[in-house]
């Protein structure tokens, strides 16, 4: 009771947090700039509008102008602009159109060279440069809860335990292809009962009772399995005859264990009565109750190993004559309770990893067991937190614990009451960050702040000790040690959550283990081929990361991980044994992660490849957004009266122009990855024709087969695929959404990690030098 009421107090606290952060202002749109660079830009653009105008006008209006806009992309210049700016998001992709020189369509329009290099320059100045000084925006991020994956991860470095229940929390919804986005992120009430039950399990894990380390027990002999002869006599066991009786005794922990134990002796025949103590059938004690003696007590010190261990009474030389009077005719012996205590030394290693870093001083050994408990407190508190805690809370903490304490009848028991508030207080579930200012100017985060935001990034999981020091001393303002801070925790094997996380939802894998391949078409792709497939992804993109290798690679590696069962299924020869190695591609028409059998599979039909969803992946990938499908066209399957091979029915259904708009930017990329069957086996023939993997390009390029379009993405479309990866990885970052203001930061960060030959690690430390990173802004 005592923890649950300090739980609904902090959920209150929590929600009316989460209100309050809920509540964003929307931007306004700053038409008359004071940055004189700024106004010297908004010259030059008006200067040369009117060339935009009648260039929009001639080869764009036709389809985007009017009351409905095709594709609901309206490029009516009339307004100026403002309105150009207003409607960035659609003008955007009207830029991209044009770069790509997908847009407009060549066959109807006259659209020299210099004027399509006229219109991207005009936008690309008017977007980066003149908007990023007129509107300057650091963005904002509401509230954000920890997911599951941060949770599970934080709990595993403040506790030690790895609590896996955390995998039956409710499902965090999804923003912008990322489960870590402030505005998705909600606290559903059945959440909030499990983040209780966790902080109780947890702390029982973590904490443990030194008490029950140790063994302090009575055996009731009476109680110990009964061997021939032997019979119950109270709390006693008789034994008439020879033989061992037996106990099962669970011992905490290694070390050395007293066993004390009484036996009376009923004398017959010229011997004493013989007894043993037997450990797991080893005797360990032998006695003899000579004839004068009827008792006998034994004391025995015994080294243990953890864990069950039977304990053996017997009893070993039995005698009978009947010939003998009466009181001399038969030997027989009683074994009294067993006493067993131990051990003599209560091993520190025997408590849990999380136990002993939590409780740093034994409070046995000290007097003021609160002063004891303050120390606990704060530097947990502080740890989970992610930034010193109050006084306030402390003294909160320690009324929990001083309430707690009277209750139970250890230490140990009573510090879980207030770790258990500490789990549940919005300050651990939450990235709690100050308010930015109500005027309007950005604040730049704190230190405690930047390092929480620099861990989460990289590792998924709160800052360690060394960061929190760093934010401690103030030195995160030098971009010196925030640069090396970055190289440690990217060496750190917690940077494997960039893989794990990051990577798994850039590339969609999810998907992957959704896929379910035709077993009859596909008999060899089983549960064991689909583990292999994304093992070798993800080794890949680790190996990208841990090497510090180009981002580009990721598009052009000539090599991959296999091992010999997955190189077998890709008929790669040379590869032996279950263990993954690097393998090189050269000659086999593979190459990066787009010929990996985790996307050619996801990106499959069941029975067949499909262009189509292999294309849109590739546009997702370079930041390309295909329009929506024309709901009044059939789809292809529906399309009977289509006949060919796949590729001959696709570029039938291409003839109609309401499907060429999309399928004419979408099917040259899917085309190019035919040569991979559904499961991503090499092939050469499909549907009794060679396989035609060639393609052309809307800026009319040529390619034939996978490996050009490597080449082509990575050259031709390298500036696309560069600031889409940057987008992603920011909105990984930040926790938020990119929106327009922040296409500045994006061109800005890829043109900066070019001179850098697109290094991993250099994009991870301009993202955390970047205004949407390190700053904070409330819109007016």
């Amino acid at each position: 009771m005592i923890y649950k009421i300090g739980f609904s107090r902090i959920v209150v606290s929590a929600l009316a947090l989460i209100v309050l952060s809920g509540v964003t202002i929307q931007s306004a749109f700053t038409q008359h700039p004071k940055n004189a660079k700024a106004i010297e830009l908004r010259t030059e653009l008006e200067k040369s509008f009117s060339r935009i105008q009648r260039l929009i006008k001639t080869n764009c209006s036709e389809c985007h102008d009017g009351d409905e806009p095709e594709g609901d992309i309206d490029l009516s210049t009339g307004k100026g602009i403002d309105a150009i700016l207003k409607d960035r998001k659609h003008w955007e992709l009207a830029l991209q159109a044009v770069r790509s020189e997908s847009m407009p369509p060549q066959k109807k329009h006259d659209f020299s060279k210099s004027d399509r290099k006229f219109v991207v320059q005009w936008l690309e100045k008017l977007f980066y440069e003149y908007d990023c000084l007129a509107r300057p925006s650091a963005g904002t991020v509401t509230l954000r809860r920890l997911n599951r994956f941060e949770y599970r991860n934080s709990i595993r470095e403040l506790t030690g335990v790895d609590y896996q229940p955390a995998k039956d929390f409710p499902g965090d919804d999804t923003g912008s292809g990322f489960d870590n986005l402030a505005d998705t992120l909600s606290l559903p009430t059945i959440l909030l009962e499990k983040y209780l039950k966790a902080a109780e399990e947890i702390t029982e894990r973590a904490i443990v009772d030194p008490r029950s380390l140790t063994l302090q027990q009575t055996l009731s002999a009476a109680k110990f399995k009964p061997c021939r002869g032997s019979r119950p006599v109270n709390q006693n066991m008789f034994l008439s005859m020879s033989g061992t009786i037996t106990h099962q005794v669970r011992i905490p922990q290694n070390g050395k264990y007293q066993l004390k134990v009484n036996a009376v002796a009923v004398h017959a025949g010229p011997d004493g009565v013989s007894a043993e103590i037997l450990i797991d059938g080893k005797p360990i004690k032998k006695w003899t109750i000579p004839r004068r003696t009827e008792n006998s007590t034994v004391d025995v010190s015994v080294r243990l190993p953890k864990g069950t261990r039977e304990i053996g009474l017997s009893f070993t030389n039995d005698y009978y004559n009947p010939r003998a009077k009466r009181s001399e005719r038969d030997r027989n012996l009683i074994f009294e309770p067993l006493e067993i205590s131990g051990p003599e030394r209560l091993n520190s290693k025997a408590l849990p990893p999380g136990h002993r870093k939590i409780i740093f001083q034994d409070p046995a050994k000290q007097k003021n067991k609160r002063a004891v408990a303050e120390k606990i407190l704060r530097r947990f508190a502080s740890r989970a937190f992610r930034r010193p805690a109050t006084q306030q809370e402390i003294d909160r903490l320690l009324s929990l614990f001083d309430m707690a304490i009277k209750k139970e009848k250890s230490f140990e028991l009573a510090i879980r009451i207030p770790l258990q508030a500490i789990l549940v207080s919005p300050h651990f579930l939450f990235k709690v960050e100050a308010p930015a200012p109500k005027n309007g100017k950005p604040r730049r985060l704190s230190q405690y702040e930047l390092a929480t935001s620099i861990s989460f990034f990289i590792w998924s999981s709160t800052p360690d000790t060394d960061l929190l020091t760093q934010a401690f001393q103030s030195n995160l303002d030098d971009p010196k040690i925030v640069r090396q801070q970055i190289d440690r925790l990217l060496k750190d094997r917690r940077s494997s959550a960039l893989v794990e996380h990051f990577a798994r939802q850039w590339l969609q894998l999810d998907l992957f283990s959704e896929s379910q391949p035709d077993p009859k078409l596909f008999p060899k792709f089983d549960d064991k081929i689909r583990s292999d497939m994304l093992e070798e992804t993800r080794r890949t993109i680790e190996h990208v990361i841990q090497n510090d290798r180009s981002i580009l690679e990721l598009l052009t590696a000539d090599y991959t991980f296999l091992n010999e069962r997955l190189a077998s299924f890709y008929s790669i020869d040379g590869v032996k044994g279950k263990k993954f190695r690097k393998v090189s591609l050269r000659g086999t028409g593979r190459g990066g992660i787009m010929t990996q059998g985790s996307i050619l599979t996801m990106t499959s039909n069941p029975n067949r490849t499909s262009p189509v969803k292999r294309g849109v992946w590739v546009m997702n990938v370079i930041g390309q957004e295909p329009p929506p499908p024309d709901p009044n066209v059939m789809a292809l399957d529906d399309q009977t009266e289509l006949k060919g091979t796949l590729r001959e029915r696709l570029e039938q259904h291409r003839r109609d122009q309401r499907c060429a708009i999309c399928h004419d930017r979408i099917d040259p990329l899917g085309f190019s990855f035919e040569n991979f069957d559904a499961v991503g086996r090499w092939r050469t023939e499909s549907e009794g024709k060679k396989v035609d993997a060639s393609a052309k390009m809307p800026d009319g390029s040529k390619i034939n087969g996978a490996i050009d379009l490597q080449k082509f993405l990575a050259t031709t479309q390298q500036k696309q695929f560069v600031e889409a990866f940057v987008e992603k990885m920011l909105t990984y970052a930040t926790g938020r959404t990119m929106t327009e203001k922040d296409r500045c930061v994006i061109v800005d960060i890829a043109e900066k990690l070019k001179k850098h030959n697109y290094r991993f690690s250099e994009l991870i430390k301009l993202i955390c030098e970047s205004d949407p990173f390190q700053k904070r802004q409330r819109f007016k």
